[in-house]
């Protein structure tokens, strides 16, 4: 049976009965097959129930047209709409601990109020599980989501065949909500989007497509595959983008998180991000963690597309990236418009990425992903095989023929067990097959699974090493290059060659075969060392006449020799009962006992290296000129070995070298002979050779030896001509000794003007009484001033010496009582010893209590080196005085009643420093403000009333305080008082209060006990309220907490302002009796009218009618009328039906009005502007508007009318043509090829380039022997600005700034693995000297070695990124002529913990510290930084760990200043 009704009657019937009252369901999807009862939620939209006799109750859930639909039951139900394009009003909700199965099909949700279409709230280890029939599109409102999954249990989402869920979420909010997730400031976790699903999901404004809304985490998002397309919501707040994930969470203002997200690719799953967002993973600000897409290609291909804006497709834009797995053989295309494919951007951190699979980045091949700076990761995809870090392969894969896979610095790759790496033979000429390539020494392939090596794998370096702990597999033909330790099975008879570019010394090959020794086996010895190295030829490995194992004729390919036989890690090659050698053919011979090892398994190895053709001088000694007698030095000096095989490697001076030719006692010119020694087969004649020069110096004349200073000539206390070091002891104090170089005197016996330059190095206090300096001189050996030898010179004197024990202290100032310590600073005492002033840096002061008034006590201390002892001195404190005192009536309204006394209680303000007993108090009535009596005596009131009882009013009270002279940190100079007034209320005999009103709807309701009325927002009603004794004014109106929004009474009218209801309170206020109101306010429609804003007209035009009507044209039965005014009908009149005549020139304004007459609605108005001109005869040219040519395109002038804006004329302005600089040779010709030149437009910037003809061929050379002579000087090109050169020493790179000042900038270490860096104050360069007046830009960027530098004397600029990623740096030395500190110079040093700016610093560019996530301290010495040498964020990402220390004057000022330049109110200044 059924039944069909009104609409606002609920019925339950059959599917039958169903069908004939609204028709047969015509629809492809075959639902609602299966739910047997249907129940009416209203009309078009039924609830059924599945498998089930019974229809859904009151128990399984509860609907209203406004709120919608609540699911309460675990059964599985059906929400149906008959009606096309039904829209419900409501959500739908499905919440507590139950497993909630929800069909839904035909909806339409789109919310109006604020609110989620669906909102499910599942229970910890519950599913809400939601099925798509037909068409559903839920829409929300507000920062909510559209499918809003709140609770810590999980959604699944699935779709019949046709079935489709389109999931948007409202705009209208500053940070959105997902489409599919949570609301802004939600997490989300535990999403499941099934492999069935068809599902479209769209965020809001800085939300995800599925995953969270703005500001909060998504966790546990899982894609197995379907029809998905997630976009995320973009948008701005001031500059701001913020951009959330397709799939993820959104953006954030602090750091929000986005992990374990899988998909499964075996659907059509589309993701675009937005802004700064991700494609996958994380919105702007948020990190990213456990990213895995998986899936294979079956039957049907799956493809995903991800799309990304600013952000990356993959991974997260400012936020770190860890563990993303890419990992199928299906099409994934990845596409990033400004960003990157996979990893971090914006100086965040990713790691830990795998990206392998065939059809990635489309089905190019070179449609390669571009990653970012990645550390840990792997890629194998298209044409590019690379791995960052320590990477792990994840899934089997294969290195296939043209393809590249690249281990760049450091790096290290791991095969695991289980899986196998597979690389594929040749398939051309080019390249002989896929390469293992070692970009650097220390890069490694750790096989712990299987390697197949069908073609050529190759580590070419010098220390690329494969570590085989698993299984090999080496095809025919197959080869190895690179340094190999096999510790695994080795399977196969393969060539394993040594690489072409690797040295003996550095990098030999271990090969190391497994024999298993048993009785009848015999070992085919196949496998070679072959080409440049070694031959094992193919002998039986068991001799059964003898009883021995044999391995033998062991010889090494010409110019190179074994170096070692090794038998289970031993060496036996001097073992005369394994090994045996032919002396005539250098074979070796390997004999084993069968008795000894029958049954064992050993390891058996050989090792050889290349030999030395020739060495040659890489760097010359840094001493090429000795003093008679002095010892031979080959500091300094570096010699390379050439091997036959011509690779090269760096000579052991002190083993591999033999020196002869020097004579300490021959004052000449000599030659020097290297002679390489260590291959005792092929070095008889290898040799290099290099000139020195011996000279006769006799030192230095210690009488001749002078110092000027103070006045006073000094000799010279010592001279040691040996260690070369000059030292002078001055018997008194000079003054500043670090200024002298020009006032000393050096002599040279025998020789005259042989001293050179003269520099300052250092000057420290040494010992308790004395100060030392430093200078280093350059001393000419010879006439010729070529030979320089340097001279230390040192000079001592006493510092000054004070005993404050004997010192006078006088404190200076004015000091008062203020409640804190009185601490008199250096600039008011005055430290004197015998009339002598005592430097205030020569004492500490310390200071006692110092806070009440009276005497304040101070201590000036020694510092323990230039002065000793302490002196304690006296100061005065006065006290403060009172002026005036604030008291305040604790309860101060009172009832008058005959002869009824009230306790006044007065409360002061808190007076610190003032005892209660150090005051007295005194009362005093001034006045009455009615005819009711109120007497005051001691604190307490009494009051009077008449019998009319209708007297209320004021009375006026002093207060009076005496401050006694006992208090100790205050006096006045009178009596303070201080006024205060109490409030005296009638006493009240009615008691009920009686409403009227003017309003038909306001009514008393008996049974509630209180009037009701009901309202529009926007209406005002007249009251009257009367006791029952006639009076009025003593009643009291009070709104419900709450309420205030909704509706306001102040005694005469209530006002009704917003939608809701509330609760109004008339009451005498002394709880004599009480009346309440229930105020309902209904919300009102506004007319809302919309047309044309502005009329443009020329006086004389038309008559027009105004083009302005209700937006809603629905509404228009609610128009009573629309009425016109003109604001100048001069200009223009307008009649009741909007005709507007033009009337006069000039502007003005028409309000058109919706007025109604209905409550329900509201009028609106509509500001029409009309602009009248009068009509022109001719044409008023403007300045007209102007665009700059340029080098290459003309510009022009164009000129409207001042009247009409037409245009009236233009002008052509010529290209300026291109500005070309004098050129620079950018590549230089050789004999072979022509070279370049590049001109530079000064003004563009644009470039153009000329050839530079081939040089011309050298004559051939004399073949006729010809006697040796000294060789020539290479002819060396002059230094030029720019120009990066290692310095003679070659212990740095330096950049040339200047070559007039002689000033360089220090660009790196020449050591890159150097932990401690010294930068100098000063460089040679080529025998002459450079100032370090810089450190470069980027210097030690990224730099992962160094943990300590000192920075010299002259470095004035560290310049921007220079310390930038030196993520050790620990300790920093600063110079004390630093006066900049670039732009991000120290910017994520982790572990700096300290650093001291000096005095001279005053320039500090952006975020300079940034990042430094353990630096304690910052101390700045300089007190004159001001804003305009400060940039905007130049303290920005300083952390809270941080303290700054400045100079006490400036604490205040700096903290603000520093404030402004975007340091955080966490991070403390200090003194």
């Amino acid at each position: 049976m059924y039944q069909v009704g009104s609409n606002t009657t609920k019925y339950a019937v059959s599917k039958s009965g169903m069908e004939t009252a609204y028709g047969t369901f015509t629809n492809t999807i075959t639902d609602p097959y299966g739910y047997d009862k249907y129940t009416k939620l209203e009309d078009g939209l039924w609830l059924g129930v599945k498998s089930t006799a019974e229809t859904a109750t009151k128990d399984d859930y509860s609907y209203s047209e406004t709120d919608g639909l609540t699911i309460k039951s675990d059964k599985e139900m059906i929400l149906f709409g008959t009606k096309s394009g039904k829209i419900m009003k409501g959500q739908i909700k499905a919440a507590g601990d139950i497993d909630v199965n929800l069909a839904i099909r035909s909806l339409t949700i789109k919310r109006n109020t604020q609110g989620a279409a669906i909102t499910v709230n599942p229970a910890e280890g519950k599913t809400v599980t939601i099925t798509a029939y037909g068409t559903n599109n839920l829409t929300s409102s507000g920062a909510y989501a559209a499918i809003q999954k709140n609770g810590s249990g999980k959604l699944v989402l699935t779709s019949t065949t046709k079935g489709t869920i389109n999931a948007t979420a409202g705009n209208n909010a500053t940070y959105g909500a997902a489409g599919i997730g949570s609301q802004y400031n939600m997490p989300v976790d535990g999403i499941r989007i099934s492999e069935n699903a068809d599902v479209t999901a769209i965020g809001a404004n800085g939300a995800a497509g599925i995953g969270s809304g703005a500001n909060a985490d998504a966790a546990n998002i899982e894609i197995a595959g379907g029809i998905v397309n997630a976009t995320a919501g973009s948008g701005t707040i001031g500059s701001k983008n913020i951009g959330g994930a397709g799939i993820g969470s959104g953006a954030t203002d602090t750091v929000s998180e986005a992990t374990n997200i899988n998909i499964s690719n075996t659907g059509f799953i589309s993701i675009r991000a937005r802004g700064n967002g991700a494609g996958i993973g994380a919105g702007l600000n948020s990190e990213t963690s456990d990213i895995n897409i998986t899936g294979e290609v079956g039957e049907t291909k799956g493809k995903l597309i991800v799309i990304a804006a600013n952000g990356p497709a993959i991974g997260a834009y400012a936020g770190d990236v860890k563990n993303v797995n890419v990992l199928t053989d299906a099409t994934v295309n990845l596409s990033a418009v400004n960003g990157i494919a996979v990893g971090a951007l914006n100086g965040s951190s990713a790691s830990d990425i795998t990206i392998i699979g065939d059809n990635i980045c489309g089905e190019k091949a070179e449609d390669v992903p571009v990653l970012g700076t990645v550390s840990n990761s792997v890629l194998f995809v298209g044409k590019t095989y690379e791995v960052y870090g320590t990477a792990t392969i994840r899934k089997s894969t294969h290195i296939k023929a043209g393809t590249t896979l690249e281990l760049s610095s450091s790096s290290k790759l791991i095969i695991p067990k289980g899986v196998e790496l597979v690389v594929d033979p040749q398939h051309d000429d080019v390249l002989p097959g896929a390469l293992v390539w070692a970009a650097d020494s220390d890069a490694q392939l750790i096989i712990n699974g299987t390697l197949t090596v069908k073609g050529t794998m190759a580590m070419d370096s010098a220390y690329g090493i494969i570590v085989l702990n698993g299984s090999l597999n080496l095809e025919e033909n197959a080869n190895i290059y690179g340094k190999f330790f096999m510790n695994g099975k080795y399977t196969g008879n393969g060539v394993i060659t040594k690489g072409k570019n690797q040295t003996p010394e550095e990098g030999e090959i271990a090969v190391y075969l497994d024999l298993d020794i048993d009785d009848g086996v015999t070992y085919n010895a196949k496998g070679n060392l072959a080409e440049n190295q070694l031959i094992i030829d193919e002998s039986s490995l068991e001799d059964t006449t003898t009883g021995t194992y044999a391995i033998n004729n062991i010889v090494a390919h010409d110019g190179f020799q074994i170096t070692d036989i090794l038998l289970d890690g031993k060496s036996i090659i001097n073992n005369s009962s394994y090994v045996t050698k032919n002396q005539e053919t250098g074979e070796y011979n390997v004999v084993l006992s069968v008795s000894e090892y029958r049954g064992e398994t050993i390891k058996f190895a050989v090792k050889a290296k290349s030999t030395v053709e020739s060495i040659s001088i890489e760097r010359f000694p840094n001493k090429t000129a000795f003093a008679k007698g002095a010892e031979f030095d080959l500091n300094g000096l570096k010699v390379v070995k050439t091997y036959k095989n011509k690779k090269t490697a760096p000579v052991d001076i002190d083993k591999e070298l033999k020196v002869t030719g020097y004579d300490m006692n021959s004052v000449s010119a000599q030659t020097v002979t290297l002679q390489y020694i260590a291959d005792d087969r092929y070095s008889d004649d290898i040799t290099a050779s290099y000139e020195i020069t011996v000279f006769d110096f006799a030192g230095l004349n210690k009488g001749k030896t002078t110092l000027t200073a103070g006045g006073e000539s000094f000799v010279a206390t010592d001279v040691d001509n040996e260690e070369h070091v000059v030292k002078f002891a001055l018997g008194k104090n000079v003054g500043d000794i670090s200024a002298l170089k020009d006032k000393i005197r050096l002599q040279v016996q025998g020789f005259t003007n042989s001293v050179g330059q003269i520099d300052f190095v250092s000057s420290e206090v040494v010992g308790q009484n004395a100060v030392e300096a430093t200078y280093v001189a350059d001393i000419y050996v010879d006439k010729a001033k070529t030979v320089v030898i340097q001279y230390t010179i040192v000079i001592t004197q006493p510092t000054l010496y004070y005993d404050l024990a004997e010192a006078a202290v006088a404190v200076n100032g004015e000091y008062t009582y203020d409640g804190t310590q009185q601490t008199p600073d250096k600039e008011n005492i005055e430290v004197t010893i015998d009339g002598a002033v005592v430097p205030d840096d020569q004492y500490t002061v310390e200071y006692g209590e110092n806070v009440n008034a009276g005497t304040g006590r101070l201590t000036i201390k020694g510092d323990g080196i230039h002065t000793t002892n302490s002196k304690e001195e006296t100061f005065t404190i006065a006290k403060a005085k009172l002026k005036n005192i604030d008291a305040l009536v604790r309860s101060n309204e009172f009832t008058v009643q005959n002869d009824v006394k009230h306790e006044l209680q007065i409360e002061f303000g808190q007076i610190e420093g003032l005892a209660a007993d150090e005051y007295t108090v005194s009362y005093k009535k001034i006045s009455d403000q009615s005819n009711i009596v109120a007497n005051v005596s001691n604190g307490v009131i009494t009051t009077a009333y008449d019998t009319s009882y209708s007297k209320a009013g004021t009375a006026e009270i002093a207060v009076n305080v005496t401050i006694k002279d006992s208090a100790v940190n205050y006096y006045a100079d009178s009596e303070l008082s201080h006024s205060i007034n109490v409030t005296l209320t009638k006493y009240v005999k009615g008691t009920s209060i009686t409403i009227t009103s003017d309003s038909d709807d306001f009514a008393w309701d008996a049974s509630a006990g209180e009037y009701k009325v009901t309202l529009y927002k926007g209406e005002k009603i007249w009251i009257d309220a009367k006791l029952n004794d006639g009076s009025t004014d003593v009643i009291d109106y009070k709104v419900a907490e709450g309420g205030e929004e909704i509706a306001a009474c102040d005694g005469i009218t209530i006002s009704a302002l917003g939608k809701g209801s509330t609760i109004i309170t008339a009451s005498t206020g002394k709880g004599a009796t009480t009346k309440r109101i229930a105020v309902t306010v209904l919300p009102t429609t506004r007319l809302e009218l919309t047309g044309t804003e502005t009329y443009e007209k020329v006086f004389g035009d038309s008559a027009f009618t105004l083009d302005v009507a209700l937006k809603d044209t629905a509404l228009e039965s609610k128009l009573s009328a629309l009425r016109y005014v003109s604001a100048d009908p001069e200009v223009a009149a307008v009649d009741e039906t909007g005709k507007v005549t033009i009337t006069g020139c000039g502007e003005t304004t028409i309000t058109v009005t919706s007025y109604t007459e209905e409550r329900a609605y509201t009028s609106d108005e509509y500001v029409v502007i009309i602009k009248v001109k009068a009509p022109h005869t001719q044409h008023i040219k403007d300045n007209g508007t102007r665009v700059e040519p340029t080098c290459e395109k003309n510009g022009s002038i164009t000129y409207r009318c001042t009247e009409c804006n037409e245009i009236v004329d233009t002008e052509e302005l010529k290209a300026t043509g291109h500005r070309w600089d004098e050129g620079q040779v950018t590549t230089q010709p050789t004999t072979k090829t022509e070279g370049v030149k590049t001109y530079t437009c000064s003004v563009c910037k644009k470039t153009k380039t000329e050839s530079i003809a081939k040089l011309e061929e050298p004559a051939p050379a004399n073949p006729t022997p010809v006697t040796p002579t000294t060789p020539e000087k290479p002819t060396v090109k002059p230094i030029k600005k720019g120009d990066v050169v290692s310095d003679d020493s070659k212990a740095a790179k330096v950049q040339v700034i200047s070559t007039s000042k002689k000033t360089v900038a220090y660009k790196a270490p020449v050591n890159k693995k150097a932990k401690t860096v010294s930068i100098p104050a000063t460089v040679k360069i080529r025998g002459k000297k450079y100032k370090v007046t810089q450190i470069a830009e980027g210097a030690f960027k990224n730099n992962k070695k160094v943990t300590k530098v000192t920075i010299g004397s002259n470095v004035s600029k560290i310049s921007k990124n220079a310390f930038s990623g030196a993520v050790k740096l620990k300790t920093v030395t600063m110079g004390q002529n630093v006066t900049e500190v670039g732009a991000y110079a120290f910017k994520g040093c982790k572990v700096l913990t300290g650093i001291t700016l000096p005095a001279k610093t005053t320039k500090i560019g952006d975020q300079a510290f940034s990042g430094c996530k353990k630096l304690k301290t910052i101390t700045i010495k300089a007190s004159k930084i001001t804003s305009k040498k400060l940039s905007k964020n130049a303290f920005k990402g300083i952390t809270k760990v941080t303290t700054i220390k400045v100079p006490k004057k400036k604490v205040s000022s700096y903290q603000k200043l520093f404030k402004s330049k975007g340091l955080s109110s966490k991070v403390k200044v200090t003194k």
